[in-house]
């Protein structure tokens, strides 16, 4: 009797580790994207994070990547409510995007990203940015113009004697 609690008791344990549970809302969006858990040191972080003063304009955006998602949509608004939108960015590929425009220095704006296509979601938590009026522009061409400037012949360097 001992051992078929014990076996029980461990089979019990065990599935504890595993989500068996959908979290889809009757809207058909995967409520499930726990965006204020601790990120495990091995995944991209929410970049800018929420109160952060940017001295780069536009800033870099990062955030983790959601199990089922092949494309994402990333909005930069005026308004804590992300009604107000200023900038925005839809069907990114990957969980990283660079703007190739600078934003308004000197504003406060707040950002979310959601995942658009494969396995939907609602938008992020708000996050809160400010860029300083000061801001160094970094403006990083969409990843087309980059490729297009490498060189067909070897070796294919970005940057050439003559760029």
């Amino acid at each position: 009797m001992k051992k078929i609690i014990s076996l029980i008791l461990s089979i019990v344990m065990l599935a504890s580790c595993f989500t068996f549970v959908s979290y889809a809302n009757e809207d058909g969006y995967d409520a499930g994207w726990d965006f204020k858990t601790r990120l495990d040191s091995r995944e991209m972080p929410f970049e800018p994070p929420h109160d952060y003063v940017s001295q780069q304009n536009p800033p870099d955006f990062t955030w983790p990547k959601y199990d089922g998602c092949t494309a994402y949509d990333l909005i930069i608004c005026s308004d804590k409510e992300l009604t107000d939108v200023v900038y925005e960015q839809k069907g990114i590929k990957a969980n990283y995007f660079n703007f190739n425009s600078p934003f308004e220095a000197g504003k406060t704006y707040y950002w979310a990203v959601k995942c658009a296509a494969g396995k939907t979601t609602n938008y992020s938590d708000a996050r809160k940015f400010r860029i300083t009026p000061d801001a160094h522009e970094f403006l990083v061409p969409d990843i087309d113009t980059l490729l297009s400037r490498v060189p067909k012949t070897h070796p294919r360097l970005y940057a050439t004697a003559e760029t």
